[in-house]
């Protein structure tokens, strides 16, 4: 059972301030990974969708909406708390609240995450 790395949610959007969005990009490549190897199989080609990224925004917010069903299934499985979708929350605030819903969505998914991974490490 894949246990990934803890990383504090405001560290993550600290550092994505800090770096000018570079640690974000490094921040999306694992949160794809950890999906991949948590569920896994590939769900997300991590190198790939970077790439599609920087060429066509739009498809941050498919990598978002697959992470965030994927979080949610892996939520239920584990009995943790990441138990609704958020994307519409996130897409709403990305469109209509100064951009703010990619930094919901990294401190929310960073969450998630971390408690899957505090589960499983305690089994």
């Amino acid at each position: 059972m894949y246990i990934g790395r803890i990383r504090p949610p405001l560290s993550v959007i600290l550092l994505s301030f800090i770096t000018c969005g570079f640690y974000s990009i490094f921040w999306y490549y694992t949160i794809m990974d950890d999906l991949n190897k948590a569920r896994g199989k590939e769900i997300l080609n991590p190198v790939l969708f970077l790439l599609l990224v920087i060429l066509c925004f739009p498809f941050l917010l498919y990598i978002l909406y697959v992470v965030d069903k994927n979080l949610v299934q892996l939520s239920q499985e584990e009995g943790t708390n990441y138990s609704k979708e958020n994307f519409i929350l996130w897409l709403i605030l990305t469109l209509f609240g100064a951009g703010i819903g990619g930094i919901v969505a990294m401190w929310q998914i960073t969450n998630g995450y971390n408690e899957i991974w505090i589960k499983r490490a305690g089994n």
